[in-house]
């Protein structure tokens, strides 16, 4: 019988953590083997949801047992991580958002000693969103003007969202710079994620749009990157890596 592909989750009883935790747990071909939480959490002492497993407070413990370690935190307790995984030569799956360009230049260089699969946005539809915008973007010339528009949770810190942000990095070319694209952000109730890029000109308005309707699309496109990432050379991949559109 092949040996299933040890997992575990950093952050493991957020919003993100809780569907981590349920979509690993139910997968045939992977063990969850614990998570972690922030030492002053109230849920130290809680078990993660449908386990007999407690959450371990040092993330090295946890590090040293996974194949892969699945992290949708912050960008500081991020920075850790990407140490302790090459420091006990850990794969990586990264949805935090946030990152600045010194934590993606971080990614870059420990890239060279582990494999890594890093996204803004995990999510099937979102990556194909990000292909046909790039596409779109090719197509239509700088006479058209480029709005994206997202709305989150009312917990959400980052803004623009890192999926808006990954869309913009799809969409820029010699017809249309960063600089140029208009941004909005919006933050309402418990909202997963909703995500439109609008090309538009005096003639025409094309939408481009992405409804989330549950945060397991963003855990399973995560899991899909874990069980893909094991059998991959040291690297920084994406989902478009992952799901093959290229």
């Amino acid at each position: 019988m092949e040996s299933r592909i040890k997992i575990g989750i950093v952050g493991c009883m957020g919003r993100m953590g809780c569907a981590l935790v349920k979509t690993v747990q139910d997968h045939p071909k992977t063990l969850l083997i614990g998570g972690t939480v922030n030492p002053n959490s109230k849920r130290t002492n809680t078990p993660l949801d449908g386990t007999d497993l407690y959450p371990e407070i040092s993330a090295e413990v946890l590090f040293k047992k996974a194949d892969v370690i699945l992290d949708f935190t912050t960008p500081q307790a991020t920075r850790d991580h990407i140490d302790l995984a090459v420091n006990t030569n850990t794969r990586l799956v990264i949805g935090t958002t946030g990152l600045s360009k010194q934590d993606l230049n971080a990614l870059d260089v420990a890239a060279n000693k582990i494999a890594i699969v890093q996204a803004g946005n995990m999510s099937l539809g979102v990556t194909l969103m990000q292909v046909m915008a790039k596409k779109m973007a090719n197509v239509l010339n700088d006479d058209f003007d480029v709005a994206i528009h997202e709305k989150h949770h009312i917990h959400k810190k980052d803004s623009p969202s890192g999926t808006a942000l990954m869309l913009s990095e799809a969409i820029e070319n010699n017809h249309h710079k960063k600089e140029d694209i208009t941004f909005t952000s919006a933050r309402e109730g418990d909202c997963v994620g909703d995500h439109s890029i609008i090309f538009s000109n005096q003639q025409e308005c094309l939408t481009l749009s992405h409804h989330a309707k549950s945060r397991d699309i963003f855990a399973k496109g995560a899991l899909s990157a874990a069980l893909w990432v094991m059998g991959k050379k040291n690297g920084r991949y994406t989902m478009i890596d992952v799901l093959n559109m290229d």
